[in-house]
């Protein structure tokens, strides 16, 4: 997801300031680079509930 959000246009995420876009990429950093200290749990529960606000924000879901 870290991978999209970074090809995204500036445009576009000034138009959506609600979105945390920055912490999108340091949850991507933290799994990429320190694997050893990611929590399977946490990081499962924040895709869950997180992707679905995320559409919602971005207004992606009907």
């Amino acid at each position: 997801m870290a991978t999209v959000v970074e090809k995204l246009p500036d445009a576009y995420k000034a138009a959506h300031p609600d979105v945390e876009w920055s912490a999108i990429g340091r949850m991507r950093n933290l799994i990429a680079h320190h694997y050893d200290k990611v929590n399977d749990r946490l990081v499962y529960t924040t895709l869950a509930t997180r992707i679905p606000d995320l559409g919602d924000k971005l207004g992606l879901v009907e």
